[in-house]
């Protein structure tokens, strides 16, 4: 049956309350398959053998599918957080059912959109409405129409069977389109531009395959005999024919002579139109033609400008459509007013993220923008209070009309208004109490990070022990710092969970003992909440940072002797010793820590404190005084006071306690006369 036909008889069936967009679904039905002008049949399927149409499809299914999918919750009109509880954020987020992870689904449905116009997923839901699971669906095998009014969906199992479902249970997103409805089909419309680009592939695979690549014609003086005419014949299909023989040196008989031709494609223009028929296909695609690889027009330095347009122009418009209709969708209209999807596309601007910040450091140092809006401008909540919104001014730039204003000379205090030593002012009292107060909580806590610490190295040890034994036995010691790499990259989300709660649940019992001691609300505040988030983060690295090099430095300094049985020498001591240093360390750098938190944000300095046993080291420190955005110790510096027999090694900044390994000491609320040092029960203050 003829195309002409086919599209008639189809016609006949068409009801006449389906709009243009369901003609033009029906005209992608019909030519689905068909040849194109250039003799080569085009579909969804066959398409994906043209590379530049598999890359292109490639690179944005794989695109969409990588980013990050998360489900928020609005905490209020410039807040939000992610909405882990809700059965949505794993779907999208992690696994969409129980066979397909979300990248896999994500690259399904997107390829689906791509090629055919269209792409459908049935909807699970749980007892409570909520969505639970998405399943794909074969586009060529959905149909939809308007019944009564309302659109309905089709699908077709097979075997004649086919059932109906109501919008509401059908996750559908159409692509460009006419009506909104249905999208148009890239291959249907593009189906010349890809059939040229399979034509010319074939016919140079035909070319070299059967070809008789001689590269030149034949002239004889006059006419070859038949003996000569037969082995001429013979010759060139046996041993010239095919691009095994292509460009070999004939033998000629009978005054023969031989004139080259030069290569026929290259006559053609053949390669040029190749190269043409990439670029077509980066225009169907809305891709710059650098990403299918086209890098003709590409420069060192526009490339990274290209690869910004590519997520503005080519992939942000797929995220949008993902995102609203997911809202629309997958979430009910009370949920949409609470919730709400996003894909964070960050990292694909990472390339010109140096040129960001340095325009946004000048607009911060000149008063154009607050801290607040330039993290808003980075997907960050701001930090509220002062410091957020604080609009900064240099100081050698004013008002060229507004007049000096005139030096105001401090109130010198009477002598009345001068404590004496033995009487301490209320400020002092609450510092002294606070200090107690959290040291007595450092010390109730510290069991409960050993047990933490216990159940860490209960998976780690044993890991690292196999992974020695493995590798150190029958490899090389590089072989087992490789893989031990490997492992702690991922061990290191499970030493994060372990500290996190833990350290929530300290944090809770320290900030309201920091805060009475200037007089602050003991709620725990969002941007403290963010803080122990990365206060976690930091403590897992920290660990890990240490595991890491203490087992490099054994195993290379044991290399060209048993490294397995240093390995295991150490594994050993961690189990005997590295429970109570570990909770020695965070108790302190936790508690002050939390601590300095609740100065800085109360408009406080921060002052280190000392009690009765102190090294060298941190008697040195005792006293010092820093601000928001300061160290105490900074990273690099050499630092051995008077007393101390070695230098202390500093390889970070050390913005409060503790100092190193040991170290007993916490921090004060920097107000009035300096308190030095804590001795038992007594408070030592300095005129």
């Amino acid at each position: 049956m003829s195309i002409v036909h086919r599209i008639t008889n189809s016609l006949k069936a068409f009801r006449l309350n389906y709009s243009i967009g369901d003609f033009d679904r029906l005209l992608d039905q019909v030519l689905s398959g068909s040849p194109s002008r250039a003799g080569v049949s085009v579909s969804g399927d066959s398409a994906l053998n043209f590379s530049a149409v598999f890359n292109a499809v490639q690179i944005i299914t794989g695109t969409v599918a990588s980013l990050p999918l998360i489900l928020y919750r609005r905490v209020d009109e410039q807040n939000k957080e992610r909405f882990v509880n809700h059965p949505l954020y794993n779907v999208l987020h992690c696994q969409a059912n129980s066979e397909m992870t979300s990248f896999v689904f994500r690259e399904i449905m997107q390829q689906s959109l791509l090629l055919y116009g269209n792409a459908y997923a049935e909807i699970i839901r749980d007892r409570a409405g909520r969505v639970i699971e998405l399943w794909p669906w074969n586009p060529n095998q959905v149909k939809v129409y308007r019944d009564n009014k309302k659109i309905r969906y089709t699908l077709n199992q097979g075997a004649g069977k086919e059932t109906t479902y109501d919008p509401r249970n059908v996750f559908h997103i159409p692509g460009l389109g006419f009506d909104g409805r249905l999208g148009y089909s890239v291959v249907t419309r593009a189906r010349e531009a890809m059939g040229l680009g399979l034509a010319m592939e074939e016919f140079q695979a035909r070319f070299y395959g059967q070809g008789t690549n001689l590269g030149g014609t034949l002239e004889h003086p006059g006419k070859l005999s038949d003996e000569a005419h037969k082995r001429l014949k013979k010759d060139i299909t046996d041993k010239y024919a095919g691009l095994g023989n292509a460009h070999k040196v004939i033998v000629l008989e009978e005054g023969m002579k031989y004139e080259s031709t030069g290569m026929p494609l290259e006559d053609a223009q053949f390669l040029e139109s190749r190269v043409f028929q990439i670029g077509e296909i980066a225009r169907w695609f809305n891709l710059p033609p650098h990403k299918l690889k086209e890098l003709s027009k590409a420069t060192f330095s526009n490339i990274e400008h290209q690869a910004i347009e590519f997520v503005q122009d080519s992939i942000q418009p797929w995220l949008v459509r993902w995102e609203q209709h997911i809202a629309w969708k997958l979430l009910t209209e009370v949920e949409r007013k609470t919730y709400f999807a996003e894909f964070l596309i960050d990292g694909l601007l990472r390339g010109d993220t140096e040129s960001r910040m340095k325009a946004y450091a000048i607009m911060r140092q000149n008063g154009v923008m607050n801290a607040d809006e330039w993290r808003a401008k980075e997907n960050m909540n701001p930090i509220g209070g002062r410091a957020g919104v604080t609009y900064w001014k240099p100081l050698n730039m004013a008002d060229s009309d507004e007049k000096p204003e005139e030096p105001v000379e401090p109130a010198q205090p009477s002598a009345e208004d001068q404590p004496e030593e033995d009487k301490l002012p209320d400020y002092e009292l609450r510092a002294l109490r606070s200090v107690k107060s959290r040291r007595r909580t450092a010390d109730a806590y510290k069991p409960v990070f050993r047990a933490i610490e216990k159940e860490i190295l209960a998976k780690e040890i044993p890991a690292i022990k196999k992974m020695a034994r493995k590798t150190l036995k029958t490899r090389t010691s590089a072989e087992f710092i490789h893989e031990m790499g490997e492992f702690y990259i991922e061990f290191r989300s499970f030493v994060k969970t372990r500290f996190a709660g833990l350290l929530e649940q300290y944090g809770e019992a320290i900030y309201p003992l920091a805060a009475d001691e200037i007089g602050a609300s003991p709620d725990l505040t969002d941007e403290y909440k963010a803080y122990l988030n990365e206060y976690a983060d930091h403590s897992a690295n920290r660990y890990i940072a240490s595991s890491r090099g203490q087992l490099k430095s054994v195993v290379m300094e044991h290399r060209e002797n048993d490294a397995l049985a240093a390995v295991e020498k150490r594994l050993s001591e961690w189990s005997e010793r590295r429970p109570d240093k570990v909770a020695d360390l965070e108790t302190v750098n936790a508690e002050s820590g939390t601590a300095q938190f609740v100065y800085f944000a109360g408009g406080f300095e921060t002052v280190w404190m000392t009690f009765d046993k102190s090294c060298p080291y941190c008697e040195s420190l005792d006293g010092r005084t820093i601000s928001r955005g300061m160290n105490f110790i900074n990273a690099g510096q050499s630092f051995q006071p008077e007393g101390a027999k070695v230098p202390l090694i500093v390889t970070q900044n050390i913005s409060h306690p503790a100092a190193h390994i040991g170290c007993d000491c916490t921090v004060r609320a920097g107000i009035g006369r300096s308190i030095r040092k804590v001795e038992s029960d007594k408070l030592v203050v300095e005129s």
